[in-house]
């Protein structure tokens, strides 16, 4: 499954993506990597530089587990990603509230 969109929610495969602890980082390894997208994902507490193809998730016991993950182009500033990001949570408290039933 594809990124339908820059700053959107999609899947990252676990085993492509580049970890890091922020948004900054993220960045950072992004330029490193020439990869064109970030990431936060929030299942994992993680950030990192991604591919448009890539998945975010895990696999248990045979099954492809999605996580929960924004998704930012590379070249936007940390600072406006992190304002994007809590703007998106807060109007969007579904997101993380329907998974912490």
């Amino acid at each position: 499954m594809g990124c339908p969109g820059p700053d959107s929610l999609f899947p990252l495969r676990a085993h492509e993506r580049r970890m890091a602890d922020s948004w900054t980082e993220a960045s950072e390894e992004a330029r490193r990597g020439g990869f064109p997208l970030v990431f936060h994902d929030l299942d994992r507490k993680i950030y990192g530089a991604c591919r448009r193809e890539d998945d975010c998730g895990h696999f248990s016991r045979g099954c492809f587990v999605s996580h929960r993950a924004i998704c930012m182009r590379a070249e936007t500033d940390p600072v406006e990603m992190a304002e994007k990001e809590a703007t998106f949570l807060k109007e969007h408290p579904e997101f993380v509230e329907e998974h912490e039933r």
